[in-house]
């Protein structure tokens, strides 16, 4: 397979011109060729370490490509695929490394924990409240025990994260990124900040709260995950 970084073109159209990086158009057209064979699909799938990440920050193509196109359509299915085989994310994903490739990062982009303890916690994770470019969040640390469960968990949870970032409704909570750390095996989801809690809280602490719209946002949210082929994911009703 002839590697994505060849897609250059020289501008005078001699083999010893001057190179500049494709356009954009040029790029994606690049991409989707190689994308629409088989035999380089699965050499794809074989890249390992910092060839595989290149080309997994190449195929991230959210807000460039129009969603609702083929190509866009093809590229989401090959990162969620390629992603859930090797346990890797795109790097715009991860908070930890936001901002530090180009030395932008800011105070405030910092992603802290707030407080010694988490506020829930469940059979596989706990959750905890932080903060992250002025905002509150949630932070879903997941808890993992040896490492073969931890190469299984973090390759589901990296194919489900690829899906949740694409994700668009207004019932649906917005995924924000996930905090990573290889070396203490430890990952985190984070997503915006419900104060109210899940339903269950709201209805508990608001009885006397609309619950026929509250179903309908439900009902609602559910329909947008299906007619995206998710059967479940974090959803929210307007309770904020």
């Amino acid at each position: 397979m002839k590697p994505l970084q060849e897609c250059m073109f020289p501008v005078d159209g001699s083999e010893g011109g001057i190179f500049l990086p494709p356009a954009l158009d040029e790029t994606i057209g690049a991409v989707s060729e190689v994308l629409s064979s088989r035999d380089n699909l699965q050499e794809l799938f074989k890249m390992k370490g910092k060839d595989a990440i290149a080309v997994i920050d190449l195929l991230d193509v959210d807000g460039i490509v129009e969603d609702n196109s083929r190509i866009h359509t093809r590229l989401f299915h090959t990162l969620r695929k390629m992603c859930g085989e090797l346990g890797r994310l795109p790097t715009v994903y991860d908070l930890s490394k936001k901002g530090l490739l180009l030395g932008l990062r800011l105070p405030h982009e910092e992603l802290t924990i707030i407080g010694n303890h988490p506020i829930a916690s469940g059979g596989f994770a706990d959750v905890w409240l932080g903060r992250y470019k002025d905002q509150q969040v949630a932070v879903k640390a997941f808890r993992v025990y040896g490492h073969a469960n931890l190469e299984a968990v973090k390759k589901t949870f990296c194919r489900e994260a690829v899906l949740w970032r694409r994700l668009s409704h207004s019932n649906i909570t917005p995924f924000i990124g996930i905090d990573y750390d290889e070396n203490k095996a430890k990952f985190s989801a984070v997503c915006q900040w419900m104060p109210n809690g899940n339903i269950t809280a709201y209805l508990r602490n608001s009885p006397g709260a609309n619950r026929p719209e509250l179903l309908v946002d439900i009902a609602q949210g559910l329909e947008y995950l299906h007619s995206h082929g998710v059967c479940m994911v974090i959803s929210r009703v307007r309770t904020y």
